[in-house]
């Protein structure tokens, strides 16, 4: 499988290296304070970090995205959850809206936030330079489905909207809000299958077989049938 391209992979490396050290730092820190829930996610944090560093270093090469994705995942989980154990989310209980707040008003947790959403960027480049002309159509037909829904809740919060609707008779808001419901499932079940579906784009390039691997097997050649071997065995 072709590795992605290097400028990514040193990308990711940098990245690794800050989560392997900012891990480093929150597992000292949690054990001296005995934080014992978070000594667990800053482990998992800094072992991320160094899943990174090996797929940065071409340790990984059947699946490097996905290692990135997992990464990903990894570095927003355990950064929220770390935060929350180490006295900053205090009282917020597991409102994940409350804890994303709380973790940008901490610096090294928004530094940690910052290089997941890169890491982030990174696995959807890698995806996105092996097949880019079947994924930027799909992103754009996905796009062109949840602009409406964005327009609409834009316009919403701002005001216009809401006072126009507020404005109509309550049989017509009733019919409004249901064409409005199901409209908005509709546009976001599509938009959101489209952008899915670029990432498979990607994935599915590497997955095609090429060259030699996509040969059909030949058949095995027959030797020409002769006379001479119908001619009976003789009998000693």
């Amino acid at each position: 499988m072709k590795p992605p391209p290097k400028t990514i992979l040193a990308i990711v490396g940098l990245v690794s290296a800050f989560i392997i050290i900012s891990g480093a730092i929150g597992l000292w820190q949690s054990i001296d304070a005995q934080a014992w829930f978070r000594i667990g996610f800053e482990s998992v944090l800094t072992l991320s970090g160094v899943i990174g560093l090996l797929t940065a270093l071409g340790r990984f090469n059947s699946s490097p995205a996905w290692s990135m994705i997992s990464i990903t995942g990894a570095i927003l989980v355990c950064t929220l959850l770390a935060n929350a154990t180490s006295g900053h989310g205090a009282g917020m209980g597991m409102n994940p809206v409350a804890l994303f707040h709380s973790a940008l008003k901490d610096q090294m947790s928004l530094a940690r936030l910052v290089s997941g959403g890169v890491m982030g960027i990174m696995f959807v480049l890698t995806l996105f330079v092996r097949a880019p002309g079947v994924t930027l159509g799909r992103l754009l037909r996905g796009g062109a489905c949840l602009a409406p829904v964005v327009a609409a809740v834009v316009l919403w919060r701002m005001g216009p909207l809401k006072t126009w609707v507020y404005s109509l008779n309550v049989i017509v808001q009733t019919g409004l809000a249901i064409v409005a419901f199901f409209a908005s499932l509709i546009l976001i079940s599509a938009g959101v299958h489209y952008l899915i579906r670029s990432l498979e784009a990607g994935a599915e390039a590497t997955e095609k077989p090429t060259g030699a691997a996509n040969e059909k097997p030949k058949a095995p050649k027959r030797e020409p049938h002769s006379a001479k071997d119908d001619r009976p065995i003789a009998q000693s």
